[in-house]
């Protein structure tokens, strides 16, 4: 079995070493989508020429049909590895699983066995001996049934293998196109001698080139791979397509600094036609000076730039550039990402711009306007806030009030954080919540509160949004319209028609508890003359010092006439002039309204001293009681009015009550009274004298 080394030994020595370089290359980014796939078909090949080389060599039969045999262990495994990395390559790695990669192989694994027992079937080989017409002794192998038949498998998937590349060049053609020449040329050369030698009939030339046109694709691979021309990237299509669908702009240099890689978005900002691939950095970016700069600054922070875009306008970018190294570490390749963040920093200027304006025109709001977190921190107060508070709003903005802003008002500040937590907690807003605040100099405002939750658009944590809007003029100027209404500016005392409310209260409260009220009314004597002697000034301010001792004898009784009572309900009313009344709830006997009346009599008979003239006074009081005299506060306050003239009849300077004989009276009163009118009227009176 002594070898020979004729010229195709050489060459089959020759292709296998330059495969096993190539391969070598390939092992380095087998990390890479589909690396591990096509260092294993290069490895196959490599060792379907060795073995072919070596079988050429030979001289023996046995020894030539061994290697022949061996040689089918790497046949087999070449179109499966081919068609896997076609499908990885086009992005159907997911299809790609060992199950089914097993089950493709399986038909190889029936291949070998029945190559290694042919001599008992000759399914493979009919025959099997020398070819001593040949310049070398070569084997005659006519084939058999079971080898056509893997064939046809072998060429079904590299068929379909290669439809799916040459439909990936096809789309890529005008961004790869010498890349695809090459490759194609790789793939053609051992594939056409493949194929003349099986369609080839001569006897005569039975030697199989198939192996040694590889030496012609590891040319072509490593011209391929020296001009830039990344052949690796066949399997990283689906990178490609990724990338080139992506909304920001990416660029690949590789380790020579060349452009070798430009996605559709960074083609169209920076308007990098199609040939600037593989072009070196500096004349493909030549209109960029500044992305040229930034893509020599490997590092993984970003950056931002503005960059003249291809249409014109100058845009912002975010970039970053990242080092990729290969598997041993080595820095192979810088990818810069640039993402247009313009219509952001716009927004983000917009927003800071907005809220530049919304904190003026806040300021511009002269009521309290605040925000706070769940743990009483302030978050925004306004201008105003600030100013009522006294403190700073550098120094509210992050704090809640401490002890020494507190001072004694403590517990209002702690219920004012009760409900500031209920607010945050149950997402229910507070409307419209009327506060005291007391402030540092002893004065006190009113203000009318209201409180809505919202999130902290910075933390994303719940807090609430509160105005407080100072309503204490509006309070004095509600309750002076209301002493308006109701009371009697001279005095101070309710008036008329606040009487009648009061009185219908009292009678109502009388009624559910059962129990008795006096209605005193009651009218100064001669009040006329003191205004015609002395004038309307004196008579007012005569009118203000009674007003003032009926409420002295009105507090004096309540405790005589209920003692140890804590509702002392009773009430002075001044009518208009010179009438008063007194309005006595819930007493248990009417002997109790004498007794005021009494004290209210002897009160006003002492002198009234006005700007140093005595003046001396008197009054007349009718007593009218609930439910004894009236049921209702109409009658009981007509009652009142008639015991009152009843009094004034019977001398004046006297209590009356009323008696159901007074309402005769007057009746009769007011029928001779329209009697004489209607005699004025109609001339029904005649003038008699008598001497």
């Amino acid at each position: 079995m002594d070898p020979v080394w004729p010229l195709w030994l050489l060459l089959a020595l020759f292709t296998s070493a330059g495969l096993c370089a190539l391969s070598a290359y390939v092992w380095r980014s087998r990390a890479t989508e589909g690396g591990g796939s096509l260092v294993a078909l290069i490895v196959a090949v490599a060792a379907w020429v060795a073995c072919s080389g070596i079988e050429h060599s030979l001289l023996d039969l046995e020894s030539k049909v061994l290697m022949a045999q061996l040689s089918w262990i790497p046949i087999t495994i070449v179109p499966l590895a081919a068609f896997v990395v076609a499908m990885q390559a086009t992005g159907r790695r997911r299809w790609v699983t060992h199950g089914k990669v097993a089950a493709l192989f399986a038909p190889g694994m029936v291949m070998i066995a029945l190559v290694f027992s042919n001599a008992h079937h000759g399914w493979v080989w009919k025959s099997v001996s020398l070819n001593l017409d040949a310049p070398y002794p070569d084997l005659n192998l006519p084939h058999g049934p079971a080898f056509w038949a893997y064939v046809a498998y072998q060429y079904g998937l590299l068929a379909l293998g290669g439809t799916l590349l040459a439909a990936h060049y096809v789309r890529e053609w005008a961004r790869r196109k010498e890349e695809a020449l090459w490759v194609g040329l790789a793939l053609a050369a051992p594939w056409g001698a493949n194929a003349w030698y099986l369609l080839s009939e001569t006897e005569t030339l039975s030697l199989d080139l198939t192996p040694y046109a590889f030496s012609v694709t590891a040319i072509c691979l490593a011209i391929a791979l020296w001009r830039g021309q990344s052949v690796l990237n066949v399997v990283q299509v689906a990178r490609s397509q990724i990338l080139d669908e992506m909304s920001d702009g990416a660029l690949v240099v590789d380790a020579r600094r060349r452009l070798v890689y430009a996605n559709r978005s960074a083609r169209q900002a920076l308007g990098l036609p199609e040939v600037t691939v593989a072009l070196p950095i500096d004349r493909a970016l030549e209109s960029h000076p500044d992305l040229h700069h930034a893509l020599e600054r490997a590092g993984g922070d970003s950056e931002e730039i503005s960059i003249h875009h291809a249409d014109g306008d100058w845009r912002t970018y975010d970039l970053r550039v990242t080092t990729l190294a290969n598997f041993e570490g080595v820095p192979s390749s810088r990818v810069l990402v640039l993402r247009d963040v313009t219509e952001s920093r716009r927004a983000e200027s917009a927003l800071r711009d907005s809220e530049v304006l919304f904190r003026k025109v806040i300021d511009l709001v002269p009521h309290m306007i605040f925000a706070k977190d769940r743990e009483g921190r302030f978050l925004l107060a306004n201008q105003t806030m600030a100013d009522t508070s006294g403190v700073p709003r550098e120094e509210m903005i992050g704090r809640a009030p401490d002890d020494a802003r507190i001072g004694d008002r403590r517990e209002h500040f702690q219920r004012a954080q009760a409900e500031d937590l209920a607010v945050i907690q149950t997402g229910e807003p507070s409307y419209h919540q009327e506060v005291e605040w007391r402030f540092d100099d002893g004065k006190r405002r009113t203000y009318q509160v209201s409180k809505l939750p919202f999130t902290d658009p910075t933390s994303g944590d719940p807090a609430m949004l509160g105005i407080a809007i100072d309503v204490t003029e509006r309070k004095r100027s509600e309750e002076q319209m209301r002493r308006l209404a109701f009371y009697d500016t001279l005095t101070g005392l309710p008036n008329r028609q606040h009487f009648s409310t009061l009185l219908e209260q009292s009678l109502e409260s009388a009624r559910r508890k059962k129990r008795r009220s006096a209605l005193l009314f009651l009218d100064l004597d001669r009040f006329k003359q003191v205004n015609d002697r002395l004038g309307h000034a004196h008579g007012d301010a005569l009118l203000r010092t009674v007003a003032e001792r009926l409420g002295e004898c009105v507090r004096l009784s309540d405790q005589i006439v209920r003692p140890g009572s804590e509702e002392h309900s009773s009430t002075v009313s001044r009518l208009g002039g010179d009438e008063f009344t007194i309005l006595l709830a819930e007493i248990n006997d009417p002997l109790d309204a004498a007794v005021v009346a009494t004290r209210i009599i002897e009160s006003l008979s002492h002198a009234i001293t006005i700007d140093g003239q005595e003046i001396f006074t008197s009054a007349s009081v009718g007593i009218a009681v609930y439910p004894d005299d009236a049921g209702d506060a109409e009658t009981l306050f007509r009652h009142a009015d008639q015991a009152m003239y009843d009094a004034k009849r019977r001398g004046r300077n006297r209590h009356a009550f009323f008696r159901p004989e007074m309402t005769e009276a007057s009746e009769r009163r007011h029928v001779i009274e329209q009697g004489l009118h209607a005699a004025l009227e109609h001339g029904g009176l005649r003038l008699h004298y008598q001497p």
